[in-house]
C-alpha cells in the first residue's frame, strides 16, 4: 500500500511540474519576447501608450463638433434617392440629377436649411470629436454615423440643386461636402479615417455631378479646387496606423481580464470561441454530436487558459510587428510620395511576419492581428481616396481651362500655371496623372491602378484572384486603372439596365437622361 502512494504522489508531483511547465515556461518566453520587443520600439521613439493618441489642440479655430452634432442630428435621409456618379460601364457614368423624383426633391427647402447651418459652422469651425481614448474598447462612436449622414445632406441637397438649375446653391453645397472632408482631419483612429474616406467618395461623386453641368463659373470652379487642394489623405496614415497599434496593445490586455472563453470577442472577429451555454444544453450536444461538444469542452478549457497565459502575448508580439511594418511602410511612402510598389512590398513582409508563427492558426483565437492582409486595407483606401482627389483638382482645373478656351488641352502641362501650380502626379507611381483628348470631344483622365500597371486606361474590374470571389459591380474605385469617369450615352445606360435586370430583378435601375424640367416656381 505504502508503494502504492508513493507511485500515486509521484505522479502528482510529475503531473503538477507537466502542468507548471506548460502553463508557465511558454508564459514567461512569450511574455519576455513581449516585453522586449515593446522596449526596443520605444527606445526608438515610438509611442504604445493610450494618451499618446490625444491630438493636439486645434489652432486658430474653435471645435464646432457639438454645435455640429446639434443640426444634423436629426436630419433623416429621404428613401430611393438616385446615386451620384453611377458607374454603368467601365469609365462611364449616369447622371442622379436629372431624375431624383417628386418624393426626393419634396425635402428640398428642408435640405437647403440644414445645408446653411452646417456651412455657417464650416466657416468658423473645425470638427474633433475629443474622444476619450483612455475608454477603449468602449468609445461611443455615434458621432461618425452623423458624419456620413451630413456627406449625404451635401449629396442631396446638391443634386437637388442641379435639378432645379440652382447652380449657386449646388456651389455652395458641393464646397460643403469637401469642407466636412477638410476640417474633420485631426483624429488619429482608421475607424475616423474611413468614415472621412467614405464622406470624400460622396463629395467627390456629386462634385462630379457639377461639372457635367458646366454651369460653374471660373470663380467658383477655383473656390471648390482649393477646398479640395487643402485636403490630403495619406499624409496622416503612419500616425493612424500608430494609434492602431496602441488599440491592439490596449484590446489585448482587456481580452486576457476574460475569466471565460465566451467573453473572448473584444474586436468582433472571433469566430471559434464558445457562447456561454449551459450544461444541460451541452449534455443534450454532447449526445447529438459527441464531437462539437468535446471540442466546444477543449476551447473552453484548455485552450482558453492556455490562450491567457502563453498564447495571447506570442499572438500580440506577432500583431505588433505587423503592424510596425505598416507604420514604417507608411513613412516610407510619405518619403517617395507614391505608392504601388510600397504596398506590393508590405504584403509580402505581413504575409512573412504571419508565416514566422506557424500554431498561429490554431493558437490565435482570430483577433484583428490574425486576419492577413487587415492592416493593409485601411492604407489601400487612403491611398484610393488620394488618388481620386487629384483626379478631381484636375478635372476642375481642366472645366476651367475650358471656359477659357472652348476647347481641352493638348496635355497637362497647359494647365500650369495659370489653373494648377503643377501637374498633379499619380499617387500610384509618382509619375504625372495620365491625359489625353479624346475624339468624342471630351478627354482620358486616370491614375494607374493599385498594382501600379498603366493599362492604358482600363476602366473594367481587376483580372480575377485566385481565392477572391470576383465583383459585378462597376465601381469608381474597383477599376485596374482609377479613370475619371465621363457621362455615359443613353446606349450604355440602356445595355447596363439589361445587364442588371437579369441578376436583379425588382431593384430599381438608372434612368436615361431626361430633359432637365424645373419646378414651375423656378422656370
Amino acid at each position: 500500500m505504502k508503494r502504492f502512494f508513493k507511485i500515486l504522489l509521484l505522479l502528482v508531483v510529475l503531473f503538477v511540474i507537466f502542468c507548471a511547465y506548460i502553463f508557465f515556461v511558454p508564459h514567461g518566453g512569450a511574455r519576455r519576447k513581449l516585453a522586449e520587443y515593446k522596449k526596443e520600439l520605444i527606445a526608438q521613439g515610438e509611442k504604445l501608450d493610450l494618451l499618446s493618441l490625444v491630438p493636439p489642440p486645434l489652432k486658430g479655430v474653435s471645435n464646432g463638433a457639438s454645435e455640429f452634432l446639434g443640426v444634423i442630428t436629426n436630419w433623416r435621409r429621404p428613401n430611393d434617392v438616385p446615386a451620384t456618379m453611377k458607374m454603368v460601364a467601365p469609365g462611364y457614368a449616369a447622371f442622379a440629377y436629372t431624375n431624383p423624383g417628386l418624393a426626393v426633391m419634396a425635402n428640398y427647402e428642408a435640405n437647403k436649411a440644414t445645408a446653411k447651418k452646417l456651412r455657417a459652422i464650416f466657416d468658423s469651425s473645425a470638427l474633433a470629436f475629443e474622444w476619450n481614448y483612455s475608454n477603449y474598447p468602449n468609445i461611443d462612436f455615434t458621432p461618425l454615423m452623423h458624419m456620413k449622414a451630413a456627406a449625404l445632406l451635401f449629396d442631396h441637397a446638391t443634386m437637388q440643386a442641379l435639378y432645379t438649375n440652382d447652380f449657386q446653391e449646388a456651389f455652395l453645397n458641393a464646397g460643403g461636402g469637401a469642407d466636412l472632408v477638410r476640417l474633420y482631419a485631426n483624429e488619429p483612429m482608421e475607424i475616423s479615417v474611413l468614415i472621412r474616406i467614405a464622406c470624400a467618395g460622396i463629395a467627390v461623386a456629386v462634385t462630379w455631378e457639377g461639372l457635367q453641368r458646366a454651369d460653374w463659373s471660373d470663380q467658383q470652379l477655383a473656390a471648390l479646387q482649393a477646398k479640395w487642394e487643402g485636403m490630403e489623405f495619406f499624409a496622416n496614415m503612419d500616425r493612424v496606423m500608430g494609434a492602431e497599434r496602441v488599440f491592439g496593445i490596449a484590446g489585448m490586455a482587456d481580452a486576457r481580464k476574460a475569466t471565460n472563453a465566451a467573453q473572448l470577442d473584444p474586436f468582433g472577429f472571433l469566430s471559434g470561441a464558445p457562447t456561454n451555454t449551459s450544461f444541460g444544453d451541452w449534455m443534450g450536444e454532447l449526445f447529438k454530436n459527441p464531437g462539437s461538444a468535446l471540442k466546444d469542452v477543449y476551447e473552453r478549457y484548455p485552450k482558453f487558459w492556455m490562450w491567457k497565459s502563453s498564447w495571447s502575448y506570442e499572438e500580440e508580439l506577432c500583431g505588433l510587428q505587423m503592424n510596425t511594418a505598416v507604420v514604417e511602410m507608411c513613412r516610407r511612402i510619405k518619403t517617395v510620395g507614391y505608392c504601388a510598389p510600397s504596398l506590393a512590398e508590405l504584403s509580402t513582409q505581413t504575409s512573412n511576419i504571419f508565416l514566422a508563427y506557424p500554431k498561429a492558426e490554431s493558437h490565435f483565437l482570430g483577433g484583428y492581428y490574425a486576419v492577413k492582409g487587415a492592416l493593409e486595407r485601411g492604407l489601400v483606401k487612403a491611398a484610393q481616396a488620394e488618388c481620386s482627389r487629384r483626379l478631381l483638382i484636375t478635372a476642375i482645373a481642366l472645366q476651367r481651362y475650358h471656359l477659357r478656351h472652348s476647347a481641352w488641352p493638348d496635355t497637362l502641362d497647359q494647365l500650369v500655371p495659370d489653373f494648377l501650380a503643377q501637374v498633379p502626379s499619380d499617387f500610384m507611381d509618382g509619375k504625372p496623372l495620365r491625359y489625353k483628348p479624346v475624339k468624342d470631344g471630351r478627354y482620358l483622365l486616370y491614375s494607374v491602378g493599385e498594382n501600379g500597371i498603366d493599362d492604358g486606361g482600363d476602366g473594367s474590374p481587376p483580372l480575377p484572384v485566385a481565392g477572391v470571389m470576383p465583383s459585378t459591380t462597376i465601381r469608381f474605385l474597383g477599376m485596374r486603372d482609377l479613370v475619371w469617369p465621363q457621362p455615359a450615352s443613353p446606349q450604355q445606360i440602356q445595355e447596363f439596365e439589361k445587364q442588371r435586370d437579369k441578376t436583379n430583378k425588382g431593384r430599381p435601375g438608372v434612368e436615361p437622361p431626361q430633359p432637365v424640367a424645373p419646378p414651375a416656381d423656378q422656370k
